[in-house]
């Protein structure tokens, strides 16, 4: 792995699947397999606990079995734990409740999305600034809560608009060209911000 990602990440996409490698701060490889399937399917497969099994169903050749021999051996390098993901993201047309008096939501209890574009934690953090400050200028009421979540919604439809278009670039057929072919396009779905 540290001949071919370094000290930093790489991708390995195309024909409906990836692969995201990335160096972690102890030194260790985090390896991020993606699949597209039922949430039926990805709810149990296969005994995630049972390593040598998870490695055979991914080594098979309608998943990584195709794959270059330096990126079979990554699987079956690999140690574990394997654990199944299943992603979800919120409709953008629900991203429109009416404020209350006392009570609002950051992050994912707000606007849960994939992680294709990276922005999970930067939007919750964003979320809990944008509140503090219309909290500071207009008082602990429904009038900060409703002038946050005017905030927050636009920028959560376009940060869950832009992982939906990049997972479907990451699962894209041809895979490496579109993700190439977006990422020089003048307008990047990963990177994007608002100056929070």
């Amino acid at each position: 792995m540290e001949a071919m990602a370094g000290q930093g990440a790489m991708i390995i996409m195309g024909d409906g699947k990836h692969m995201f490698n990335s160096r972690q701060g102890d030194g260790h490889y985090r390896i991020d397999i993606g699949l597209l399937g039922t949430e039926e399917f990805a709810a149990n497969p296969f005994d995630s606990s049972n390593h040598a099994a998870v490695k055979e169903f991914l080594l098979r050749e309608e998943n990584f079995g195709k794959y270059s021999p330096a990126m079979q051996e990554v699987i079956s390098q690999s140690d574990g734990p394997f654990r199944p993901w299943v992603m979800y993201y919120m409709p953008t047309d629900r991203l429109n409740w009416e404020a209350s008096s006392d009570v609002t939501l950051i992050g994912d209890a707000a606007h849960v999305t994939t992680p294709f574009v990276g922005d999970g934690v930067n939007c919750a953090m964003r979320d809990s600034v944008i509140l503090a400050e219309k909290i500071r200028e207009l008082g602990l009421n429904k009038e900060a809560i409703a002038a946050y979540e005017a905030d927050m919604f636009p920028y959560a439809i376009d940060v869950i608009t832009r992982s939906r278009q990049s997972g479907e670039m990451f699962f894209d057929k041809n895979g490496p060209k579109t993700f190439l072919d977006v990422m020089t396009s003048g307008k990047p779905l990963i990177g994007a911000s608002d100056g929070h």
